[in-house]
């Protein structure tokens, strides 16, 4: 209860400091807006009580495609402006983590289309041919039912922790590099034969609030 009540104060306040610019868009008013947000959940408060602007919270590590763009600017507290594909928005960085990646290649085989016995059949056909050379990319062109598995060859890329359903991130951080499994997701009906392609690695992430201003 007493949390329930800390919430909604941070709330009325967070409004009540900010209601002066509810409907403008202004760099000055959203310099004003960033300099009280310092916090996660105050990204959250600020989307969702701030009607007409468009705020939001966007997480980056080095392998994303627009970390250069940021990189050199990234001072924690100091808004910074970033124009992208014609629109103009402010950043702040509001917390930088250390955060795990993975990155395998899969095939992947729908529960819904195929029962069970079959799926089976063809992880077992697909880990023998692996076992005999065959390649794991051609394996994935041939088998996988999705369209990034078939045209990647299977390659996920880098992703980060906690991003996955849970059956599927926890088999892959119980094996090493190199060793090939097969995951069940069985309440969503799907299955998967893995191949573990890099080891783990530590990255460093950062959080930014972003508005979008005039």
């Amino acid at each position: 209860m007493k949390k329930a009540a800390g919430s909604a104060l941070i709330t009325f306040v967070f409004i009540f400091l900010h209601s002066h610019v509810l409907f403008g868009q202004t760099r000055s008013e959203a310099q004003a807006i960033m300099n009280d947000i310092k916090t996660e959940e105050e990204i959250g408060y600020a989307s969702e009580y701030l009607p007409g602007w468009t705020i939001q919270m966007e997480k980056l590590t080095p392998n994303d495609q627009n970390w250069v763009d940021h990189e050199s600017q990234l001072i924690s507290g100091t808004p910074y402006i970033i124009t992208e594909d014609g629109e103009t928005y402010m950043y702040k960085l509001i917390a930088e983590d250390s955060i795990k990646q993975f990155r395998v290649s899969y095939i992947f085989l729908d529960g819904s289309v195929h029962r069970y016995r079959k799926i089976d059949g063809i992880r077992t056909k697909v880990m023998k041919q692996y076992a005999k050379g065959v390649s794991f990319a051609s394996l994935a062109s041939r088998y996988s039912m999705d369209v990034s598995g078939s045209v990647n060859g299977g390659d996920l890329g880098w992703f980060n922790e906690k991003t996955m359903v849970p059956e599927f991130e926890k088999s892959i951080a119980n094996h090493n590099k190199g060793e090939i499994f097969t995951v069940d997701s069985v309440l969503r009906r799907w299955y998967f034969v893995v191949l573990k392609t890099y080891e783990d690695r530590k990255v460093l992430q950062k959080t930014l609030a972003k508005i979008k201003i005039n």
